[in-house]
């Protein structure tokens, strides 16, 4: 254990616990957030701990630890993912300021603003040593941690209150907020029901508009992990009615974002009349944000309101929304290196471009969103490689397989050298890649793709499912084109068997019937050889 200031006490390595720790006038039961209206008038101001909590918990010791856990981690993007969250650590320097600042004014409220940054950070730090394994999918953490947007918020003197005035209660927050991030949406509905049991004191007693910001983040991870069915909506939709009611009565701002977010991940799940009811709330909340000062916030607004238009097939009016956060988020953003998080816009637009038929647009964002994910976060980052795959993606709805192919041979390269042959990420690359060869007329080389993606889909996704049907009816048309007209046979009636299950307009049901057409017109080609 690393040695403390002098003044402090003996703190276990968490910011929060060394924070709770290195406060120079307050008891171990004493809190270092203020509750709602800032400090007492007889208090002693805030505690002026968290530069030194931090220094006491990031130490090189910690960060060998998690460096270590990361190294088992095949690829590149571990390292970088490492090394992006040090230099965020060790580039405090505004926050610091920022914190000495706060304690210099008696300033409570921006003091524990600040602090939440720390709290964040320890969250964060926590899942990515619990489960490194898992880390790429917390990124935007990563990226923002100690960021200049969560200083300006607290800088800006429109500071809103905290859930709690216990660490441990605030960094439990952040951590479940995290594990929603993550998309891991069945621990982040434990995560929200322990905190709720653990703690249900510190909860009561919880400003109104932070108590609701918190159901609402709450609603989120449940709405998340239920399927994309509009009959397990309802009740969801039920339960959001009075939080809506609750959130809209208060100036949060907070609340309002997370009102937000559970209003278009429930459209998303949601019949055509919820939808248009979310569309609305998401105009609204668009509305109050451009009355605002944060442009990340607008811009988050923004490609809320985008996302829902792009889901329900109004890819014309998603464009341009997707667009103007693009321009707000380069206004707010680093200022000097790649932006992962305009990366991420700059990809849903690309989709909808792409949508609309303008190619060569959605082909320069995609490259634009693939080099700035390449360099901020890795070449082999899941983020960067689904970029890469809707390059090859977008070259085989322009007809043009033998560029699509180069993407898909490098996305076969990664995959395979990081996850081995026969897993089910490397099997999804060699679908696509069989089709850009197939579309070539290499039915050969299609045919082995085709072969040695079949068993691990279907090990990993289920015979049922469109991927594996997919893989399957390409295999038996690949057959049928190289003359092995008995395997093929096989293949087009399980094929067609499994297409069945399919909504009629479903494309995959036109190719089992062509399957069993090109079929028998090759049987039939065969039957007359012999009296040529």
């Amino acid at each position: 254990m690393p040695s403390q200031p002098p003044r402090a006490r003996l703190c276990p390595l968490l910011f929060a616990a060394a924070l709770a720790c290195t406060s120079t006038n307050t008891d171990p039961g004493e809190t270092l957030v203020e509750p709602e209206g800032g400090a007492d008038a007889g208090s002693d101001g805030p505690s002026c701990a968290g530069p030194e909590a931090f220094d006491a918990a990031w130490t090189r010791t910690h960060r060998d630890a998690l460096r270590e856990a990361f190294a088992e981690i095949p690829g590149e993007w571990p390292a970088t993912t490492v090394d992006t969250l040090e230099a965020r650590a060790t580039a405090t320097q505004p926050w610091r300021r920022a914190y000495l600042d706060a304690c210099a004014r008696a300033d409570a409220l921006a003091s524990t603003c600040l602090d939440h940054q720390l709290w964040r950070f320890d969250a964060l730090v926590g899942l990515l040593r619990e489960r490194p394994d898992q880390a790429a999918s917390l990124w935007r953490a990563v990226d923002s941690s100690f960021g200049a947007d969560a200083l300006a918020r607290c800088t800006s003197g429109a500071i809103e209150t905290s859930v709690s005035p216990d660490a441990a209660v605030v960094v439990a927050v952040h951590r479940a907020r995290l594990l929603t991030e993550a998309g891991r949406h069945g621990e982040a509905v434990e995560a929200w029901a322990a905190l709720r049991s653990t703690h249900a004191a510190a909860l009561e007693t919880a400003p109104e508009s932070a108590r609701t910001a918190l159901e609402l983040h709450a609603l989120d991870a449940r709405v998340r992990s239920a399927e994309l069915d509009s009959n397990k909506a309802a009740p969801l939709a039920a339960e959001l009615a009075p939080l809506r009611e609750r959130a809209l009565a208060t100036q949060s701002p907070q609340a309002h974002a997370a009102l937000a977010r559970v209003e278009l991940e429930l459209a998303l799940r949601s019949s055509a009349a919820g939808q248009a009811q979310a569309a609305a709330a998401l105009e609204a909340h668009l509305a109050r944000t451009r009355a605002g000062e944060d442009p990340r916030g607008q811009a988050t607004a923004l490609v809320l309101l985008a996302r829902l238009r792009a889901a329900t097939g109004e890819h014309q009016a998603a464009a341009p929304l997707f667009g103007e956060a693009i321009a707000l988020g380069a206004r707010a953003g680093k200022g000097e290196g790649e932006d992962p998080r305009t990366a991420e816009i700059q990809h849903l637009l690309a989709r909808s471009l792409l949508a609309l038929g303008n190619t060569q647009g959605a082909l320069d964002l995609l490259t634009q969103a693939r080099d700035s994910f390449a360099t901020a976060l890795g070449p082999d980052h899941p983020a960067t490689l689904e970029v890469v795959l809707d390059i090859g993606r977008l070259f085989m709805a322009a007809d043009r397989p033998a560029e699509a192919q180069y993407a898909f041979l490098d996305l076969l390269e990664i995959h395979d050298t990081l996850r081995g042959p026969k897993h089910p990420a490397t099997a999804k690359v060699k679908l696509e890649l069989g089709d850009a060869l197939r579309a070539m007329d290499e039915h050969a080389n299609a045919l082995q793709l085709y072969r040695e993606a079949l068993t691990p889909l279907t090990q990993a996704l289920g015979a049922d499912h469109p991927e594996v049907l997919r893989a399957l009816v390409h295999l038996a048309r690949t057959e049928v084109a190289l003359g092995e007209l008995e395997s093929a046979a096989s293949h087009c009636a399980t094929s067609q068997g499994l297409a069945k299950s399919l909504d009629a307009d479903d494309p995959l049901v036109a190719e089992a019937r062509a399957c069993g057409e090109e079929l028998a017109r090759a049987k039939g080609g065969n039957r007359r050889k012999p009296s040529r």
